[in-house]
């Protein structure tokens, strides 16, 4: 104790602040592990601002924090002998999709990129397995209320450089107002995370503030909750319009869309209805030139992410850049797919391997296939490819299992994960979002949800009952 008190009185203001933060976390995390995963929800978003790089791989806090949560869980689990519960379809599907990974790098030119490919994966696994043991009862809830004020953060953060023009010139918008891009750095990414917590959010904001007995008994508390609830929705959801990623707005439809119609068919009713009045609310102001030229020419350009051409035989223009960038980034990853088709270039490796398939003018690899089932394929081959679909039809099944069993409130946030994994599915067509931490965020929301599964209903609270 000595010795490291005379460590931190030497040490400047801010290591030796750190230090103590940082040991009181260990302590505490030791203590209670499931705190690490409260701590985990904020440093998905706010973990990047602070990294530091061993060769490709970046340790930022999220990945910190992941390493903390796993060691204290374990040492836990060993000291107490408390039996780990492990046995689901989405383990399975997760240990075979790593082992395909691990065969894969066999023919992989940097074992450092296929290194840290795979630790991501492992990544997820782990804070899966972690948050379904760790997190029973009211610290469900209470760790589903730390993930959405992250994101509520990060919302207000990219309502702040929207409107305020906080940001680097290339992202500037219509003339005054900045391409929101929160703490992620790019506006894609950024909007990304909000699209996976945003109907979370949804779910909950959609059950009535009754529904909320079985976690808080007195009824001004639920209320409270429940707006708390409806204002990160609404900053996550400006946060997502700001930042004017497509591929986002695209996912965030499927999303809504899902959740809405599996709370129930009045909800069913009047999403169609709403959608209906969007539709015709966009084309009526689209004609009559009411709506900005660039917010018309942003939904219009949507069909173009799905329609396939030959980069080498169009001309790149300010307009299609982004378009064209991206379709030369897949027809690449296609390439490396066709030329290795079973087990890919090796798991993680698309970046490695880029520069011998660049075509024309893109060069600059941007770290994976800017479509994630292109980016598999290319890396895993076809087997990598049926793994990763494998791993994606285990966590559906899974998380409806426990949707179907569940009522109320955890029915809600059930739904809720579902909802995220359709944003998920749908916005890697376009992007890659198991990168800055998003792939612990799916895991720890995909183990509450499998958490649940073995909830039992509980008897109604009293209004009285403290």
């Amino acid at each position: 104790m000595l010795v490291a008190a005379f460590l931190v009185a030497l040490a400047p203001l801010t290591v030796a602040t750190a230090a103590i933060a940082g040991a009181l976390v260990v302590v505490l995390t030791l203590i209670r592990p499931h705190f690490a995963l409260y701590l985990l929800a904020l440093a998905v978003p706010f973990g990047s601002l602070r990294e530091f790089a061993v060769g490709p791989i970046s340790i930022g806090g999220a990945e910190a924090v992941g390493i903390l949560v796993a060691g204290a869980w374990v040492l836990r689990a060993l000291a107490l002998r408390e039996p780990i519960r492990w046995r689901a379809p989405l383990t399975w599907a997760l240990v075979v999709f790593l082992f395909v990974g691990l065969v894969s790098t066999l023919g992989a030119l940097s074992l450092a990129h296929s290194v840290k490919e795979l630790l991501r994966w492992g990544e997820l696994l782990v804070i899966f397995l972690a948050a379904g043991n760790l997190l029973r009862g009211r610290r469900i809830y209470v760790a589903a209320g730390f993930v959405l004020l992250g994101a509520a953060l990060e919302g207000l953060l990219g309502l702040y450089q929207f409107f305020r023009q906080a940001g680097p010139e290339g992202f500037v918008l219509l003339g005054r107002f900045m391409r929101a891009y929160g703490t992620f750095e790019q506006p894609n990414p950024y909007a990304g995370y909000l699209g996976l917590v945003f109907p979370l959010a949804l779910a909950l904001v959609l059950s009535a503030p009754a529904a909320w007995w079985e976690v808080i008994a007195t009824r001004q508390w639920r209320v409270a909750a429940w707006v708390g609830v409806a204002i990160a929705a609404a900053l996550a959801l400006g946060g997502i319009v700001a930042s004017w990623s497509r591929g986002a707005w695209i996912g965030l439809a499927a999303s809504t869309a899902t959740v809405i119609l599996l709370r129930g068919r009045r909800w069913a009713a009047a999403l169609l209805i709403a959608a209906a009045l969007a539709v015709a609310l966009l084309g009526a102001g689209a004609a009559a030139n009411v709506l900005p030229p660039a917010i018309v020419e942003r939904f219009a350009d949507v069909g173009a992410y799905f329609r396939p051409f030959d980069v080498r035989t169009v001309e790149v223009t300010d307009a299609n850049w982004a378009i064209v960038e991206r379709m030369a980034h897949w027809q690449a990853g296609w390439a490396m797919f066709g030329d290795r088709p079973w087990l890919g270039v090796g798991f993680g490796n698309y970046e490695a391997v880029y520069p011998a398939y660049a075509i024309g003018i893109w060069r600059d690899p941007l770290g994976h296939a800017h479509n994630y089932y292109i980016n598999v394929a290319a890396e895993a081959g076809l087997i990598g490819l049926g793994a990763y679909l494998a791993v994606i039809a285990a966590a559906l099944a899974q998380t409806g299992r426990s949707a179907r069993r569940a009522s109320g409130l955890a029915r809600a946030l059930c739904i809720g994960a579902l909802g995220m994994l359709v944003h998920l599915c749908v916005h890697n067509v376009v992007d890659n979002l198991y990168v800055h931490g998003m792939n612990m965020l799916v895991g720890m929301a995909l183990g509450m949800a499998w958490a649940f599964y073995d909830e039992r209903p509980t008897a109604r609270v009293s209004e009285t009952k403290p």
